[in-house]
């Protein structure tokens, strides 16, 4: 992006928000897009594979978390009553 000697690259900087708008179109959409284990920092490596591995990982632990949650009325109280401010 820069150093210190000739400051900020405005070209890298334009170059690298180009690259992140386009890839943050591309899978804004996705259902496991708030929960996705990506790193901003990682942006420019985001492939269809990584994505494709990140909502699987998501659905297999929300199963996971239903499956345990489920019969435990205490949790399910708890989980109907939280409220978000």
């Amino acid at each position: 992006m820069g150093d210190i000697f000739n400051g900020i690259d405005l070209d890298k900087v334009k170059k690298l928000y180009d690259v992140s708008t386009q890839k943050i179109q591309k899978y804004k959409d996705c259902w496991a897009a708030k929960l996705c284990s990506f790193c901003f920092k990682q942006i420019l490596n985001l492939t269809d594979e990584f994505c494709q591995k990140s909502s699987d990982n998501v659905c297999s632990d929300l199963k996971y978390y239903i499956e345990k949650v489920k019969d435990n009325k205490d949790i399910t109280t708890f989980l109907e009553n939280m409220s978000i401010e």
